[in-house]
């Protein structure tokens, strides 16, 4: 009797590649860190709720609030959460401040300097960078 040798799945084999590509992609992209490319400018912001649930963007030096979020504001929020929870992790409060680097190629980064972590921002595409970039200051060098 002649049995046929049926697979339900890919051969072991193209599952290790396709492992060790994406280990590898993700290698590659975790070394090719924008850090890299000069700082054209930095501004430190933190970040609050207001009393009516929106998000701020706020000059630690003088309180001045930059910008101000309102409705849901999804990647905002989750940008801010992530943030927040490394800085609880490390044992420090989770407001900031924050700075936010700006880079060439529109590269655009926010940083914690105290738990080394970091966000590239452009990433997440240009409706969610533009969020950020909005806290950029003008050309020269004066806030917007």
């Amino acid at each position: 009797m002649n049995r046929l040798r049926t697979r339900r799945g890919p051969p072991w084999r193209v599952l290790a590649v396709a492992v060790a590509l994406l280990a590898l992609t993700l290698w590659v992209a975790a070394g090719a860190s924008q850090d890299t490319a000069p700082a054209q400018w930095q501004r430190p912001v933190m970040f609050d709720q207001a009393a009516d649930g929106s998000v701020l963007a706020i000059e630690p030096r003088t309180g001045e609030v930059l910008r101000r979020w309102q409705g849901e504001q999804g990647f905002v929020r989750g940008v801010i959460r992530t943030m927040a929870r490394a800085r609880v992790a490390h044992g420090l409060p989770p407001g900031g401040p924050y700075q936010l680097v700006g880079r060439q190629g529109s590269r655009l980064q926010l940083a914690d300097a105290a738990t080394d972590t970091r966000i590239d921002l452009e990433s997440f595409g240009p409706s969610n960078w533009a969020e950020f970039a909005a806290l950029a200051p003008n050309p020269d060098g004066d806030p917007r």
